[in-house]
């Protein structure tokens, strides 16, 4: 599965998740923001790949889904109207954009979590090794 760079930081290389048909969903996802909501995510991302990923969690969040038997530890960068799902890759050094939306209320939705979690076990199958599925 190809990944498409983002941006490069001192810590971490940012990549987004390509699906099978070639559709990139986070990059299409930015490119339908408003300006402003964009700037205040990419500079959080910026941020995490230069300096690490931020502890605020008003800036960033990690939580588990549990669902089907298994269980994931999701990571999100978060703005007031947006969320992104990231995962780390082996090494961890790239982080991967799999999956954003809009924030419409106070609880992340379970479909949201779902496309992050089947989307994280697509990059756990490739690269196998040192995934954060389960905990």
């Amino acid at each position: 599965m190809p990944l498409k760079h983002w941006l490069s930081g001192k810590m971490h290389e940012v990549e987004f998740y390509v699906l099978a048909n070639g559709r990139v969903p986070v990059e299409e996802y930015f490119a339908k923001m408003q300006l402003a909501d964009f700037k205040k995510m990419s500079a959080r991302i910026e941020r995490a790949a230069e300096s690490g990923i931020p502890t605020n969690p008003e800036h960033a969040k990690e939580f588990v889904f549990r669902e089907r038997g298994a269980q994931w530890r999701l990571r999100e960068f978060k703005t007031l109207h947006d969320r992104v799902f990231w995962c780390p890759l082996p090494g961890g050094t790239e982080i991967v954009l799999t999956h954003a939306f809009p924030k419409r209320g106070q609880a992340t939705p379970v479909a949201e979590k779902r496309t992050a979690a089947d989307r994280m076990d697509l990059l756990r199958a490739e690269f196998s090794e040192g995934m954060d599925h389960e905990l």
